[in-house]
């Protein structure tokens, strides 16, 4: 694919179900699952604003981006993460991950574009979240 060459977005349906499938691959730790799902040059990015846990840089590329899924999801307990709520975050299909109290510990929204992830944002910065808590509640 050569650089600066438009994505094809997939419709909403099929955007929801490839997150829906990304999302219990993490859950589940199933490598396989995410690299089926995970464009090649996939890249993921967080944001703890100083305030969270996060990466410091983004991280390019399907076997990278797998990795770092595997080991935040296996960490997610250990963060106190004890509950997702599926919902649209930014106009992208996501999720926020949730405390024991309810409390938003993480959103994650997901670029899908030509049957493929091609962004993962994380958001951990407790500010940019505040505003999820509610919405979360409300999500079914």
């Amino acid at each position: 694919m050569q650089e600066g060459t438009p994505r094809f977005e997939a419709s909403r349906e099929r955007r929801e179900e490839l997150a829906r499938r990304f999302f219990e691959a993490a859950g589940a730790g199933d490598q396989d699952g995410l690299l089926d799902l995970l464009a090649a040059d996939v890249v993921a990015y967080a944001d703890g604003g100083g305030k969270a846990t996060a990466f410091p840089r983004p991280v390019h590329g399907r076997d990278k981006v797998a990795r770092l899924l595997q080991g935040r999801t296996a960490s997610g307990a250990g963060l106190g993460v004890v509950a997702m709520g599926r919902m649209e975050i930014n106009g992208q299909p996501g999720a926020v991950f949730l405390d024991a109290d309810g409390v938003p510990m993480v959103a994650v929204s997901l670029d899908i574009a030509e049957g493929r992830v091609q962004t993962l944002h994380a958001v951990s910065n407790p500010e940019k979240l505040q505003h999820l808590r509610d919405a979360v509640s409300h999500t079914p």
